[in-house]
């Protein structure tokens, strides 16, 4: 087992800005810093599942049917684009009625489904793991916690910085911007994916 190689490559994927990474700013600037514990929490567990899936190799059979994989992205996609909506739409309310922001979060729930059914974290796991793993489960396991640590520790330091700014601006319309463009994020994200769908 590589694990040295496997932090070096996963590095750039686990700190670009994604689905997982939207939802927690705005979850923090609902709930502040705990509000990023759910989509950690959830988008862990997705993680670890996907590590324990293709250390048994189920996934490898899940991966050999057409219509599964189907199956997941357009379900993937429909998730990404309900998020999506439910961002834009809490966010715009709060710019019309200039209301208290109060906007319900993301649960853990959401956060461990979209990151089950997101067909890029299935590939990830299928192709580029591997290649760091041996044959034992508990290597892929480690590969995964790996994973889950790097992507916690970054969200959790652009959540406090999050806070600090808006703490020092006093600005609760920064909860819906953030709502706005992370919604606007999430829609681009389920477009692209439908597209990539269609043309494949």
């Amino acid at each position: 087992m590589d694990i040295h190689g496997f932090v070096i490559a996963i590095l750039p994927i686990a700190l670009s800005p994604g689905a997982s990474f939207t939802l927690a700013l705005s979850n923090v600037a609902i709930n502040g810093i705990k509000g990023a514990f759910k989509v950690v929490v959830g988008t862990g567990l997705g993680i670890i599942l996907h590590g324990l899936l293709v250390g048994l190799g189920i996934s490898n059979v899940l991966n050999k049917s057409q219509f599964v994989m189907n199956s997941l992205q357009i379900i993937g996609i429909a998730f990404l684009l309900w998020l999506g909506l439910k961002l834009v739409t809490s966010g715009i309310k709060l710019l019309h009625h200039k209301m208290k922001f109060t906007a319900s979060d993301v649960s853990v729930k959401q956060a461990f489904l979209l990151n089950i059914f997101n067909t890029k974290a299935i590939i990830l796991y299928l192709t580029v793991v591997p290649i760091f793993a041996d044959s034992s489960l508990s290597s892929y396991l480690l590969l995964a916690t790996t994973h889950v640590i790097i992507m916690a520790l970054w969200i959790l330091i652009i959540s406090l910085v999050f806070c600090f700014v808006k703490e020092r601006l006093k600005v609760n319309i920064i909860g819906a911007v953030i709502n706005i463009v992370g919604g606007l994020c999430l829609l681009y994200m389920s477009y692209h994916s439908a597209l990539s769908y269609y043309y494949h």
